[in-house]
């Protein structure tokens, strides 16, 4: 569908988005969730790096640049 659109990164640019806010203010997800939260975070990142290293869409390095800005991010994080 968002290719269809000519927006194929859409749902990369989302997820980008959503660990981008928590890395920057983790206190909207509940403290007994944040450990599980950051972890699926991390894993999510891996995977959008991974596609979009092998894509060919123009802005794709600056996703990546994003998406591992928040990686660093979430690992000086404190989860507990």
């Amino acid at each position: 569908m968002w290719a269809e659109l000519r927006r194929p990164l859409h749902l990369l640019h989302a997820i980008s988005r959503i660990v981008s806010t928590f890395s920057e203010r983790p206190d909207i997800v509940p403290a007994r969730d944040r450990r599980c939260f950051t972890s699926d975070c991390r894993d999510e990142i891996s995977r959008c790096v991974n596609i979009l290293y092998a894509s060919t869409e123009p802005g794709r390095e600056a996703l990546v640049g994003q998406l591992k800005a928040a990686q660093a991010r979430l690992q000086r994080m404190k989860t507990f």
